[in-house]
């Protein structure tokens, strides 16, 4: 893992960068699943470097539904890092099983 890796749910404040950086939902649909808590970001020594977000496959399992790490910050582990929190966190949430695509 990369040094000064944070990964953490994101809030209204990662608005503005996951609206720009998310190639597939309008505004309102990131605000909402940041609301719901379906969006994790990656920082590397304080510079949003990434994010996941998730939704749930026939409202039953958790779907990861996009990853992305910025092209200056790939390779670096950003990406294996958010998938292992994510899987976590859905563990702790009681899930057992996943799915991605």
């Amino acid at each position: 893992m990369p040094a000064h890796l944070l990964i953490r749910p994101a809030t209204t404040q990662d608005l503005d960068f996951l609206d720009e950086q998310d190639p597939l939902l309008v505004r309102e649909a990131i605000a909402q699943k940041i609301q719901d808590g379906e969006v994790y970001l990656a920082e590397l020594n304080g510079q949003r470097a990434g994010f996941a977000r998730y939704a749930y496959f026939c409202d039953l399992e958790p779907f990861l539904t996009l990853i992305l790490v910025l092209d200056p910050y790939k390779r670096q582990g950003i990406g294996t890092q958010l998938m292992l929190y994510w899987e976590q966190a859905m563990r702790t949430k009681g899930y057992h099983f996943l799915m991605t695509s």
